[in-house]
């Protein structure tokens, strides 16, 4: 099943690729069905979300590694406004904020556009919604993480998705190979294999 293999994907690896993904991404430019699963990952007695900290940390992580002041500013601006834009996405479409496996299924629905060229339906977008609820629900590194980890994971697939998006042209209308590596490496992350091996079903996704 999916979930044994994102299960062998621990937290901590999570954690650790948290500024190498946006890092990386940086290096060379800046209804009923859909509601029972919001509602059940709200309202779930696992924890799921978390409460931000006044200030965001996935940026200045990262800017902290670059050389001049003018990157580290120009970089945290970058992904404050991308993360504003992700929340601004979401809450478009009624969906929580500052919650885990809405911003997994986010990420994982922009990678197969970009890695793939499918979008989903939204019965397949509740159908992996509903997959990252049962997996963090249940997954005992997950839970005990803190508050800030949770920001962290947040953060970073939130600017991954901005990095992602900022590789798409216009002109040829296709994403550059920059962004297709980029969201391979995130799916990878959030799935716990590459994106290859899945494939869409009319309930989501599974394996090949």
């Amino acid at each position: 099943m999916i979930r044994n293999s994102m299960e062998r994907r621990r937290m901590e690896e999570r954690l650790e690729s948290c500024g190498r993904t946006t890092a990386a991404g940086n290096s060379s430019s800046h209804q009923s069905s859909a509601s029972q699963v919001s509602n059940s990952s709200e309202n779930s007695s696992f924890r799921l979300s978390f409460t931000p900290s006044k200030n965001r940390i996935v940026p200045a992580m990262v800017a902290a590694g670059m050389k001049t002041e003018q990157d580290k500013a120009s970089f945290i601006s970058f992904a404050e406004k991308g993360i504003d834009a992700v929340e601004a996405k979401l809450r478009e479409g009624n969906r929580p904020i500052y919650n885990i496996p809405e911003i997994s299924t986010m990420l994982v629905r922009n990678a197969f556009l970009v890695c793939c060229g499918e979008e989903f339906t939204e019965r397949q977008r509740a159908g992996v919604l509903a997959l990252f609820v049962d997996y963090y629900s249940h997954d005992d590194s997950f839970q005990k993480l803190s508050g800030q980890d949770l920001q962290k994971l947040y953060e970073a697939d939130a600017i991954t998705m901005i990095l992602m998006a900022n590789e798409y042209d216009e002109k040829t209308k296709t994403f550059s190979e920059k962004a297709k590596q980029l969201a391979r490496k995130a799916a990878e992350v959030n799935l716990g294999s590459p994106i290859e091996k899945f494939k869409l079903t009319p309930d989501g996704i599974d394996f090949k």
